[in-house]
């Protein structure tokens, strides 16, 4: 995409390329820059009476333009954090695992399989000892050097919905009622009492 530069006597504008975007991006912003400009043109065009003046229109579209690039970037830096994080709980780097899943599904608590692999990695750390966040922030910090980002709400929301996802309470449920808890593994057993607090 082209970003304008504006003149000091008037209308003027000359493209200045804008750098950290891909071609792929930029070819996107591009058609969609064109197709504004088409709008605009027509006198009576919802885009016009939006923005009646020139300047502002180019402000406008420069503002959106630098959005989509913003969520672009944040789109792809989850991407990787997420790959890089699959890779490690796949070759058994839990602290690996844990840092890179922490950033991606800060940055797409939507991605429920992003979600659902934080999960993974918080629930092979519990099996280790590390029953407290806190716990997995020291171990992930003794393993990698970095301290791993806090769970955002919508995060942590979205990875206990993606643990609860799979979650099959009719055990639990059945013990309850009829008071036998022997039965039940030492994590329904866990999920039992947490939910009894």
């Amino acid at each position: 995409y082209q970003r304008r530069v504006r003149g000091t006597a008037g209308s003027t504008s000359l493209p200045m390329p804008v750098t950290r975007s891909t071609d792929a991006a930029d070819q996107k912003l591009a058609a969609w820059r064109a197709t504004k400009e088409a709008e605009w043109v027509q006198e009576g065009s919802k885009t016009r009476r939006k923005h009646p003046d020139r300047a502002e229109f180019e402000d406008w579209m420069d503002r959106q333009c630098a959005k989509s690039l913003k969520l672009k970037e944040e789109s792809d830096a989850a991407a990787t954090d997420a790959r890089c994080g699959f890779t490690a709980f796949k070759a058994g780097d839990m602290a690996t695992a844990f840092l890179h899943l922490s950033r991606a599904v800060n940055s797409a608590p939507g991605n429920k399989e992003i979600a659902k692999g934080f999960s993974d990695v918080w629930e092979a750390l519990e099996t280790r000892g590390m029953s407290t966040m806190a716990d997995c922030h020291a171990f992930v910090q003794a393993g990698t050097g970095q301290q791993p980002e806090q769970l955002s709400e919508a995060a942590q929301a979205a990875v206990e919905a993606a643990a609860l996802a799979d979650f099959d309470g009719s055990a639990l449920e059945s013990a309850v009622l009829s008071g036998d808890y022997d039965h039940l593994s030492p994590d329904q057993l866990q999920q039992l009492m947490q939910e009894m607090k």
